[in-house]
């Protein structure tokens, strides 16, 4: 290990790493960094946002190992330091700071969508229907799209947060297929 203070990449149990952040800082005073990331949940939540980390089981700690690599190692829920082989890499001061930027405020969820683009609803009364996006109102927080219910096609305004974009073009009726944005 390199001597002097430097940030190190630890493992936590899995799913413990506020925990693990909470309990290093309480009982060691280091300064620790959990990142996490708003993400949108389908289920019985639909539309809504959780925190969650950015890098599941894993946590960033400054410290100087050879004062306080035993203290860090025993602290609840930190279950070891990321190694390659013999090599304990640091992170570096810039990457910290750059992963703090990226996640301090928080960034919107909805998806980035173009006119043209299949769209799956989130939630509400059409909740698994895929259309196609035709329009955009209030500035892109809306979007127009094209479904197609019950043989024809019906245009539906929704926030752009209660979309996301399937992983695969649907089979849809030829009418859809065919229109254009």
């Amino acid at each position: 290990m390199t001597g002097g203070e430097a940030w190190y990449c630890l493992r936590s149990r899995t799913k413990r790493e506020l925990f693990a952040a909470a309990s290093l800082e309480e009982r060691t005073g280091l300064e620790v960094f959990a990142p996490r990331l708003l993400v949108r949940r389908r289920g019985m939540r639909e539309g809504r946002t959780t925190a969650e980390p950015l890098f599941p089981s894993y946590l960033f700690c400054r410290f100087d190992p050879g004062r306080s690599l035993r203290l860090v190692l025993s602290t609840p829920d930190v279950s070891g330091i990321v190694r390659f082989g013999e090599r304990t890499p640091t992170v570096s001061d810039a990457m910290i700071e750059f992963l703090r930027t990226q996640t301090a405020q928080p960034h919107s969820v909805a998806p980035v969508l173009a006119l043209g683009d299949w769209v799956e609803v989130l939630t509400g009364s059409f909740m698994g229907q895929t259309g196609r996006v035709v329009s955009f109102a209030s500035g892109e927080q809306r979007a127009c799209i094209l479904l197609a219910l019950l043989g024809s096609e019906v245009r539906v305004t929704l926030p752009v947060s209660l979309l996301k974009t399937p992983r695969t073009t649907p089979p849809f009726p030829s009418p859809l297929l065919a229109r254009s944005a």
